[in-house]
């Protein structure tokens, strides 16, 4: 394990769950899974959720999680009207002041890259699943 991992307490873990918006209900409920029990095998305890306030996407989904672990939630939104185009950004920033690992899932979007960008920054633990398509349905042959 990385020392960084090792080193936490897993009595005190406030875990930001995010992603990028467009995978569908069950794409979103199944890597969500999968990447918390990635995190979990690797020490980290989650003892807060820490998500936006979308009411769908990875946000819906994160909270879904917490209540039916009996986890708290701490919820930031963006304030589009006086931020505009930066309220992501600006909420990706609350979102790592007030987390200690995070727990996300991509396709390469802008707000999600940037949020993996700023929390790698700041040396807490981070689990990514990288997705290359979306809501992709195969084809019957």
């Amino acid at each position: 394990k990385p020392a960084a991992v090792e080193s936490l307490t897993e009595d005190t873990m406030k875990v930001i769950i995010a992603g990028s918006r467009g995978f569908r209900p069950e794409q979103c409920r199944e890597l969500l899974r999968m990447d918390i029990k990635n995190a979990v095998s690797n020490g980290i305890g989650i003892t807060e959720v820490v998500c936006g306030k979308s009411r769908g996407g990875m946000d819906k989904y994160a909270r879904e999680w917490a209540a039916e672990n009996s986890v708290p939630v701490s919820s930031f939104g963006a304030n589009y009207d006086a931020l505009r185009a930066f309220a992501g950004y600006s909420r990706n920033d609350d979102l790592v002041k007030h987390g200690e690992a995070l727990i996300a899932v991509t396709n390469g979007t802008a707000g999600t890259e940037h949020l993996i960008h700023v929390a790698r920054q700041s040396g807490m633990p981070v689990f990514v699943i990288a997705v290359s398509y979306v809501n992709e349905v195969p084809s019957k042959s």
